[in-house]
């Protein structure tokens, strides 16, 4: 195991899964920060943000998608190194 709590060279495409799942998190963080900056952009009238809402099951969603996909990657990578 790493004594590190973190390890830039863990970060790549492996066919674990590991990178997929990295993939997805990068993916759904940029679309976190696009919606943001759209909403704020065209401001809290726009059609984008009527869409949006306060869709609080959406957010949660969305957050459990992180933690879902950060999860898999740390289990990946230093979870299954113990066995």
């Amino acid at each position: 195991m790493n004594s590190t709590p973190f390890d830039p060279r863990a970060i790549h495409i492996r066919e674990s899964g590991t990178g997929v799942s990295f993939v997805l998190l990068m993916a759904a963080i940029a679309y976190s920060i696009q919606e943001l900056a759209l909403i704020r952009l065209q401001g809290k009238d726009s059609q984008l943000a009527k869409a949006v809402g306060q869709d609080f099951k959406g957010k949660i969603s969305c957050l459990h998608r992180h933690v879902k996909y950060l999860n898999k990657i740390i289990e990946a990578d230093y979870g299954s190194s113990n066995a």
